[in-house]
């Protein structure tokens, strides 16, 4: 974590750099930064805790845990607006009497709602969409500790298996 951290430090200047040279000069929005980024981790622990207690025993989850993360990005809203699948399912209920349900389990996904958020605040100026946050956190939240827990508990077996 601490390594990526860094990472995304070096980007951050970069980027500060870029915004500079286009003349973009970052809203008081900017602020929500710190909070997103504190999102970032804790969903990324939840995957990591897992993924790690599981790659012991099954090897192969280290193959898989990267593809399956690169299939989840093609879930989220990288390259696309959120404000896209917003528009489609909330405003021209576009799946019926089942738009609202989907949008959620769309936005259950939390790169779903940290993508937007970064994007808002730091390109677009604006504040971030709670809204379509909140799903995903509460995803988090939950998961988070029973993730924890169950690195925790298959820990204990880590050296027998190795």
């Amino acid at each position: 974590m601490l390594t990526k951290l860094v990472e995304l430090g070096i980007n951050f200047l970069i980027l500060a750099g870029l915004m500079l040279w286009y003349q973009m000069l970052p809203t008081i929005h900017i602020l929500w930064v710190p909070a997103i980024i504190l999102y970032t981790v804790l969903a990324a622990l939840t995957i990591a805790f897992v993924g790690a207690a599981i790659n012991v025993y099954y090897r192969d989850v280290g193959q898989a845990l990267p593809v399956l993360l690169s299939l989840v990005m093609y879930a989220s809203p990288v390259i696309y607006p959120l404000q896209l699948v917003k528009d489609k399912l909330l405003t021209q209920q576009a799946a019926g009497d089942w738009s609202n349900f989907w949008y959620t389990v769309y936005t259950l996904n939390p790169l779903a709602g940290i993508i937007d958020a970064f994007q808002n605040v730091v390109l677009r100026g604006q504040p971030p969409d709670l809204s379509a946050m909140v799903p995903g956190a509460i995803l988090v939240a939950i998961l988070l500790p029973l993730s924890y827990l169950y690195f925790k508990r298959a820990e204990s077996y880590f050296a027998d298996v190795i």
